[in-house]
């Protein structure tokens, strides 16, 4: 039985992004946002501008994240891990990138958007913008609920492995791109931050079972990370 409290929340979608309290909602959903670094970060990253769409999301949401738990950034380095889920990964980037290869076109090879055709690229830069020391790995998922990436984290946050875990799930603006037959789940990125200890209010526990693999949050089954996130926001509204 794996057990953790929820001290952060952060996310982009097509709809909003934010974390509870600090929400900016689209007023014409369309597509993921185009997110700029002053909107997220309270200095100057030049690598930041560089990004993919597939990272700048994820980077956004775990930034957001982080903010909710009120973890700042700062120069002490924090033993916390980082572990994403994602279906496709950086596919989309790795299309867009495979397009500059057209010798017909005349077009040279993108070396930015090459830096970029890694799914765990973005972990990289939001660990070492927000100095997290942690194991940090990307997980490629059969069934798009972020889960598996989450059992693993939650196993090493209860064996020690880290003082505090990242965790969510990230995936692109993917839908008909490419010969995949599979259900993408929405576009978009989401990211909890848990710890052992609660210390300071946060948005609940998690609780797994691994003997029936379930996952509760409070008395409530979770189905998804997706899940989690909307049984949050239902109690911050209630």
């Amino acid at each position: 039985m794996n057990h953790a409290i929820i001290r952060g929340m952060g996310w982009v979608s097509e709809f909003s992004r934010g974390y509870p309290g600090q929400v900016l909602c689209s007023k014409k959903p369309h597509g993921l946002p185009r997110i700029s670094g002053k909107e997220i970060l309270d200095r100057p990253h030049k690598a930041f501008g560089r990004m993919d769409p597939f990272s700048k999301v994820g980077f956004a949401a775990i930034t957001f994240a982080l903010a909710d738990a009120g973890i700042v950034r700062s120069e002490s380095k924090k033993n916390i891990a980082v572990i994403a889920s994602s279906v496709a990964g950086c596919l989309e980037t790795d299309i867009t990138y495979q397009a500059t290869l057209s010798r017909e076109k005349g077009i040279l090879p993108s070396p930015t958007l090459f830096a970029y055709t890694l799914p765990s690229c973005f972990l990289g830069e939001a660990t070492i913008y927000h100095g997290l020391t942690g194991e940090s790995f990307m997980v490629e998922e059969e069934i798009p609920n972020g889960l598996q990436g989450l059992s693993l984290g939650l196993d090493l946050l209860e064996d020690g492995g880290c003082d505090a875990l990242v965790c969510g799930l990230c995936n692109s603006n993917i839908k008909g791109v490419g010969p995949i037959n599979t259900a993408f789940p929405e576009p978009g990125a989401l990211f909890f931050v848990f710890e052992k200890q609660k210390s300071k209010s946060g948005h609940g526990s998690i609780t797994e079972n691994k003997t029936q693999n379930i996952f509760s949050h409070g008395n409530k089954t979770i189905n998804s990370l997706t899940d989690l996130g909307k049984n949050i926001l239902a109690k911050k509204t209630n």
